[in-house]
C-alpha cells in the first residue's frame, strides 16, 4: 500500500490561484476575477478545470497543462430562481508549468499564439504533446512543447531548458495557412482541428479531422488528415507536408516510438452499409442520393505504424474483427498508449481488458520472469553429485572421450 509519506497530493485549483494572485503584472484577461474577489467572491467558488489531453510529463519533476479559469456569473446569481443552476464567465485558459517537488507553478502563459487573440470558447481546450532530448555535450534533457488550441489557426512551440526557464512560445512556421487550405481543398467538409498532435525530433505532427455530415447532422464521412511541420525549416524546402489517410480512417490517439516512428490509434470503417441501402430524398431523384451513416457501417478498431521521415505508412494491425454498430467504438475500449523517455517499452491500455506491453525492455526481462516462476513452484531437492573414482594410469582423455556434451 502507498503511504501518505510516498504520495504527493497538488491542488491544482489552489496552485494556479496563489500563483495569480502573486503576479507582479495582473493579466488583463484576469481582471474580472480580482474585481470578483474585490466584491466579496468567495476564492473556493473559482472554477480551474484541467483540459483533457494536456498533462504532458516535462521532466525533473516538472509537468505542464492547461486550465480554464472561470468564475460564477454574478449577474444570473441575483435571478429569482433560487433552484436555478450556478453559472459562471470563463476567463481565460492559460497553460502552466509545475514542480512537483515544490508543489507550486513555476510558470503561465497563454495556450494561443497571440495575447491579443481571443481566448477558445468554453469547451474548447488544447492538445500539448512534448519531446525531451539531451542536451548536446551534456546529460540533461531539454523538453520541448507543441500546443494546439481548437479555437486558434496556429500552432505554438517553446523549448524548456535544462535549468527549467520557459523559452518564449513562437508560431510553427505555416501553421496558420493549412487549416484554411484544408477547407478549401474538400468542399462541403467541416473540420475538427488539433485534436492529436505529436512531437519527434525533426517534426511536429498534427491531425485534424474531416467529416461531412446529412440534412439529419449524423456523420457519413471522415477523414483523418496528418500535417508534418519541420521543426528546423531548410531554404528552398516545403515547411510542412500534408498526409490524407487512406479509406475512413478516424485517428484518435497517436505517439511517436523510436524517434522515426508514428504509431496510431484509429477507427477503420467499411464502404459498405451492412444494414441498409443508400436512401435518396424523392422519388426518382437520383442527385438527392444519401450515403448510410457512419454508425450503420462495419467499423474495428486498428493500430497503423507510419514513418515518419518518409510519411508512408508501413501497415495496419486489426485489434478488434469488423462490426457492425458501436459495439467496438473507440470510447468504449479506452485505448491509451505510453512509452518509457528510453523508446523502448510502448504500452497499450485497453480500458478494463489488460494492458499489453512490447519492446526490448519488455523482451530482456524474459529469463527473469522464468526464474521467478521456477522460485514460486515446487522445491526439488538438489542432485548428488557422484563420486569419482581414480583413475589407474592411463593417458589423460580430452573432454569428449571424459563425457562432455557439445553443450559443455
Amino acid at each position: 500500500d502507498v503511504t501518505s509519506e510516498e504520495l504527493q497530493v497538488i491542488d491544482i485549483g489552489e496552485a494556479v490561484l496563489n500563483y495569480v494572485l502573486s503576479m507582479d503584472t495582473a493579466d488583463h484577461r484576469l481582471l474580472p476575477l480580482f474585481d470578483y474577489l474585490k466584491e466579496g467572491g468567495e476564492v473556493g467558488d473559482v472554477s480551474t478545470v484541467v483540459s483533457r489531453q494536456t498533462i504532458v510529463a516535462c521532466g525533473y519533476g516538472r509537468f505542464m497543462l492547461e486550465v480554464s479559469i472561470s468564475i460564477p456569473n454574478l449577474a444570473a446569481d441575483d435571478d429569482d430562481d433560487d433552484e436555478a443552476e450556478e453559472t459562471f464567465v470563463q476567463l481565460d485558459h492559460k497553460l502552466v508549468l509545475i514542480s512537483a517537488s515544490a508543489g507550486a507553478i513555476d510558470w503561465m502563459g497563454n495556450s494561443y499564439p497571440s495575447p491579443t487573440a481571443q481566448p477558445p470558447a468554453v469547451g474548447i481546450a488544447a492538445v500539448v504533446s512534448s519531446l525531451r532530448r539531451p542536451q548536446p555535450g551534456g546529460s540533461r534533457n531539454v523538453c520541448s512543447i507543441a500546443v494546439g488550441s481548437h479555437g486558434s489557426p496556429a500552432l505554438i512551440t517553446f523549448d524548456i531548458d535544462t535549468s527549467g526557464f520557459v523559452q518564449a512560445p513562437t508560431m510553427v512556421d505555416g501553421s496558420d495557412v493549412v487549416r484554411n487550405s484544408l477547407i478549401a481543398t474538400e468542399e462541403g467538409y467541416q473540420m475538427y482541428p488539433y485534436d492529436c498532435l505529436v512531437v519527434s525530433p525533426q517534426y511536429i505532427i498534427a491531425k485534424d479531422t474531416l467529416y461531412r455530415s446529412n440534412d439529419d447532422e449524423e456523420a457519413v464521412d471522415v477523414q483523418s488528415v496528418l500535417t508534418f511541420f519541420s521543426r528546423f525549416p531548410v531554404d528552398n524546402e516545403p515547411a510542412h507536408t500534408i498526409m490524407t489517410i487512406p479509406n475512413r480512417v478516424h485517428i484518435h490517439a497517436m505517439i511517436c516510438v523510436r524517434d522515426d516512428y508514428l504509431v496510431a490509434m484509429s477507427t477503420e470503417y467499411s464502404n459498405e452499409s451492412a444494414s441498409s441501402e443508400p436512401t435518396t430524398v424523392g422519388e426518382g431523384n437520383q442527385d438527392a442520393r444519401q450515403d448510410p451513416p457512419l454508425a450503420s457501417l462495419d467499423s474495428r478498431q486498428i493500430m497503423m505504424v507510419l514513418h515518419i521521415p518518409s510519411h508512408q505508412e508501413i501497415g495496419r494491425i486489426a485489434l478488434t474483427p469488423w462490426n457492425t454498430g458501436m459495439d467496438h467504438a473507440y470510447d468504449s475500449w479506452n485505448l491509451k498508449l505510453l512509452e518509457s523517455p528510453r523508446g523502448g517499452t510502448l504500452a497499450l491500455a485497453v480500458g478494463g481488458h489488460g494492458l499489453a506491453l512490447t519492446g526490448h525492455d519488455i523482451r530482456s526481462l524474459e529469463p527473469s520472469a522464468e526464474d521467478a516462476t521456477v522460485l514460486h513452484g515446487e522445491e526439488k531437492s538438489p542432485k548428488k553429485k557422484k563420486s569419482s573414482r581414480g583413475k589407474k594410469g592411463g593417458s589423460k582423455k580430452d573432454g569428449f572421450a571424459r563425457g562432455m556434451s557439445l553443450r559443455g
